[in-house]
């Protein structure tokens, strides 16, 4: 979601929450690529997210690529930083993993896996509720890239910079709860009322 505070600069905030989505394993296209890399999803981390992975609504043209390797693909992206045009070539083409992450952050689904995931770390925790019930917040001011514009960046008077600012808020097991991202100008006590 973005939003753009009265006279100041564009604000980002990435909720990481959300309800589960209702897919079973079954409604999944089997996959026959062979796990080899260290991000790919083994089949029981796959049977715990899988329900939460949109399995397509039927339409349009059939599905050729199964979930399991676009999710896969994902992770593999994420863990090594690589550039989305240049994955390995046993995974999915980049033009439909890309498509696919961009459709899965506009809808919800990943935040549900994410959130999901955070559940059942609270769950096997001892003595900890399934929601958390506190939350610690942190900001860093960070270098953004040359794509970023003027209007995103801000000031940073400690570092002598013009940067961006991440604020985030994590529960008390260092679980991520929300990100916003900021201009570095901003205070940390005028970043912390949207993460609330």
């Amino acid at each position: 979601m973005t939003t753009s505070p009265t006279a100041g600069p564009t604000v980002s905030v990435h909720l990481v929450a959300g309800v589960a989505a209702a897919t079973t394993l079954g409604d999944h296209l089997p996959t026959a690529r062979p796990r080899h890399y260290p991000s790919d999803t083994s089949d029981a981390e796959w049977t715990v997210i899988a329900p939460h992975v949109p399995a397509g609504t039927r339409r349009g043209r059939p599905i050729i690529y199964p979930r399991h390797d676009v999710v896969d693909a994902i992770r593999y992206l994420d863990r090594t930083g690589s550039q989305w045009d240049a994955p390995p070539a046993d995974f999915p083409t980049p033009k439909l993993v890309y498509h696919y992450f961009k459709i899965w952050t506009a809808d919800g689904a990943l935040t549900r896996i994410h959130n999901h995931l955070r559940e059942q770390v609270h769950e096997y925790a001892e003595g900890r509720h399934r929601k958390p019930t506190a939350a610690i917040i942190d900001s860093q001011s960070v270098p953004g890239a040359e794509t970023v514009s003027q209007t995103q960046r801000g000031y940073d008077a400690g570092k002598k910079i013009n940067r961006r600012k991440w604020h985030i808020a994590m529960d008390t097991c260092g679980l991520l709860l929300v990100v916003l991202i900021t201009g570095a100008g901003v205070q940390d006590r005028n970043g912390a009322p949207p993460l609330l």
